[in-house]
């Protein structure tokens, strides 16, 4: 998944985008994914908002259907289910409730792939 520490798009090989299977509760997928993304290390990240979508569709906002925003930043036209993660906890016990939503988002891209999760919109 793609987030925005990094959003969460399955399937993809590397990086801030791999594929874990979605639980059924939110609150269980952020927990699940802010400790394998290293987010709880030394401090509870306060959020994190993942992108949970097909990611042939999320690649393509930044190869051309997506609309420019500035630099190197594009905009979806269509809305991706995300799950935005907030912190519960305190450290050394961090915890998370997850609220899916169903948003446009905003994308860095680099070489016409995403490479970071910037905010939804």
């Amino acid at each position: 998944p793609l987030s925005s520490s990094s959003p969460s798009l399955s399937c993809l090989p590397s990086g801030p985008f791999l594929h874990i299977v979605f639980p059924d509760d939110p609150n269980t997928y952020c927990n699940l994914m802010m400790h394998r993304r290293k987010l709880t290390q030394g401090r509870c990240k306060p959020m994190n908002t993942f992108i949970y979508d097909d990611p042939k569709l999320v690649i393509a906002v930044c190869q051309g259907e997506g609309t420019h925003y500035q630099n190197n930043v594009f905009d979806s036209r269509r809305n991706f289910v995300a799950i935005h993660c907030r912190s519960t906890g305190r450290f050394p016990n961090c915890n998370y409730r997850g609220r899916v939503m169903f948003q446009r988002v905003r994308l860095g891209c680099v070489q016409r792939m995403p490479v970071h999760f910037v905010q939804l919109l």
